[in-house]
């Protein structure tokens, strides 16, 4: 049986490597995305169906299900191409979701295949996809052990439509992959307007993926979170980081308004309209990914004294040394 932990979500099955990170999350806050899911349920409608695409443990699919069914989403379909943690997810929807749930063993991508995926050792949230080829085209990527490339199959979010239905919302946390499973069904999304919400990650796939969503969704948003609520489930002795945050790309049709819910007020959350790839840029450029222990109790004063010592070049080594005056030191000129 796999090793459970008591989390936000219930108790959560999880990978056997204490030293992946999510795990750790888990461990340590008991809790995983919990501010990303908190706006979520208030985007999606009682009765959609959702395409949770890079599901993982299954921590977004239990978040959003709500706690009893008819209250939240008809039915949830995760999906990853993790052959790891697969059995993981299937027993954490099956034991916890409230709600009818599908698990999809795929990568997605713009039409039906095979991926070439490999795990990244620590992190069995994240993974490179290499995309629909021939085999015997496999990259040479360095692999730990037990991390050997593998091929996983793929399908388009057509596909998965058309076997589960169609989708009100879709997750996207595929590591880059988003703007080619975007294409595999855009037709649709164009037409239809599902919520669609991808990660946004500080690399160029961000604004790739910002360019193919401008192209169907009728709004765009950018919501960067913290990892953990102000609150967590469990708050630990020891914080994994002091500072972390994601980020996600948030498209829907100009029928429909967002704003931060009430609960997420106390959560230091960045919540913007986007027009272009400039203000996208602008927002991650302001966004805090990490931070030194001692910055995160600073005041706004102190904080906004340090950017301007940094902004001038001064350091602390070098700001008003220590040295004591000698007897025949000949005394300072005023400044004019």
């Amino acid at each position: 049986m796999a090793e459970r932990i008591d989390t936000l979500y219930g108790l959560l099955s999880v990978m056997d490597d204490p030293r992946d990170l999510i795990r750790r999350f888990l461990e340590a806050y008991g809790e995983w995305g919990a501010v990303e899911a908190a706006l979520a349920r208030h985007l999606i409608r009682p009765g959609d169906i959702i395409v949770d695409g890079g599901a993982c443990l299954g921590t977004f699919a239990l978040s959003v299900a709500g706690a009893s069914a008819g209250a939240g989403p008809a039915r949830i379909v995760a999906v990853d191409p993790n052959t790891d943690i697969l059995s993981l997810l299937r027993d954490n929807l099956e034991r916890l979701c409230a709600v009818d749930v599908a698990v999809v063993e795929a990568a997605l991508g713009e039409t039906a295949g095979e991926a070439l995926f490999h795990p990244v050792p620590g992190n069995a949230g994240a993974g490179n996809l290499f995309g629909h080829r021939a085999l015997t085209e496999a990259p040479d990527v360095p692999s730990a052990a037990g991390t050997a490339t593998r091929p996983v199959p793929m399908l388009s979010l057509s596909d998965i439509r058309a076997s589960h239905g169609d989708y009100d919302f879709l997750k996207l946390d595929i590591e880059g992959a988003a703007p080619s499973a975007l294409r595999g069904d855009a037709a649709y999304i164009a037409d239809r307007q599902p919520v669609i919400w991808t990660e946004c990650n500080e690399d160029q796939a961000a604004l790739d993926t910002f360019h193919t969503m401008r192209g169907l969704c009728g709004r765009l948003h950018y919501f960067a979170f913290p990892c953990h609520r102000a609150v967590p489930y469990r708050r630990p002795a020891q914080p994994i980081y002091p500072m972390a945050y994601e980020a996600a790309l948030i498209g829907h049709g100009r029928d429909r308004e967002i704003a931060l819910p009430a609960d997420l007020a106390g959560e230091d959350c960045i919540f913007v309209p986007l027009t272009d790839a400039d203000s996208l840029r602008q927002a991650l450029w302001l966004t805090p990914r990490w931070a030194m222990a001692q910055w995160t109790a600073l005041a706004r004063p102190s904080l906004i004294a340090l950017l301007g010592r940094q902004h001038l070049g001064q350091t602390w080594e070098g700001f008003l040394p220590d040295e004591p005056a000698t007897d025949d030191a000949a005394p300072a000129a005023p400044v004019s």
